[in-house]
């Protein structure tokens, strides 16, 4: 496990593209939803400036602190229990399903692509979910800007 960790720092802490495998419901590449925060910022062991977005009602404050990794290119997201419940991913990270690239692509093009490989999906306000999948492609002008990947009961029943 440690040399997997080790590889895994090594891997992501380039400024180049990184492709990451999206895994349904569980995470993206070596991160695992599910994961407490500290076991996280060990195993990429990079620089991440922590932000906020606000406040959710029934939210302990110190657990909204997400975790930006720029450098990377994702928002790690914690739940009360301060373990990994969602992963907002864009460049430099090139979060990939299934050898499916979707940064950079227009939205149409991409959900075509997913459509064709037998994957069904609900229109968003700001993209399409593949709630079967556990992940969101952002696209709020047509291009896909970001992928989200988030873990089972993130967003209720949906």
């Amino acid at each position: 496990m440690k040399v997997k960790a080790a590889q895994a720092r090594l891997s992501l802490s380039s400024r180049n593209r990184v492709a990451l495998e999206i895994l349904p419901f569980q995470g993206l590449g070596p991160l695992r939803l599910s994961q407490p925060r500290a076991e996280i910022r060990a195993l990429l062991d990079v620089a991440y400036k922590t932000i906020t977005k606000g406040h959710e009602k029934g939210r302990r404050r110190e657990t909204e602190l997400i975790d930006a990794y720029y450098d990377l290119g994702f928002h790690l997201y914690y739940d009360n229990d301060d373990r990994l419940e969602f992963i907002e991913a864009f460049s430099p990270c090139e979060p990939i399903f299934k050898g499916i690239q979707f940064l950079g692509r227009d939205i149409d093009d991409a959900v075509n692509e997913m459509d064709e490989a037998g994957y069904d999906y609900l229109e968003v306000d700001t993209g399409c979910d593949f709630i079967e999948l556990g992940f969101v492609l952002y696209a709020p002008l047509g291009t896909v800007e970001g992928v989200s990947v988030y873990r089972k009961g993130y967003y209720g029943t949906r």
